[in-house]
């Protein structure tokens, strides 16, 4: 978080509005419920910084409601799997990072 608003936090508490149509808050409770799904809340342009590719966005990085959950009942299934809970959490990472590097780098 850049320094200007932390001493905006600091100053006046959160949330706090830095902008015509812009808040800050440093509060997870608060940004669970903004990014809740449903929420009325919108996503700023912060989020164009989570893409991994310039040309598309992922679900990360994608501010339209209807194109994220989209995109999240894709892949749901994968992280809701009761045999993924079986792995150790480095193994499950080291096998998705060898999945996603096949695909994206031409090997697979």
């Amino acid at each position: 978080m850049p320094t200007t608003q932390k001493e905006t936090l600091k100053k006046y508490g959160s949330p706090a509005r830095i902008g015509p149509s812009l808040l800050v808050t440093d509060d997870p409770d608060l940004l669970g419920h903004m990014s809740a799904p449903g929420s009325k809340w919108t996503r700023s342009s912060w989020y164009e910084g989570m893409k991994l590719d310039s040309r598309a966005n992922n679900i990360f990085s994608e501010r339209d409601e209807r194109r994220h959950a989209e995109m999240r009942s894709k892949t749901i299934g994968a992280v809701n799997s009761p045999e993924l809970y079986a792995f150790p959490v480095t193994l499950v990472f080291t096998f998705l990072i060898v999945l996603t590097g096949d695909k994206y780098s031409g090997g697979g």
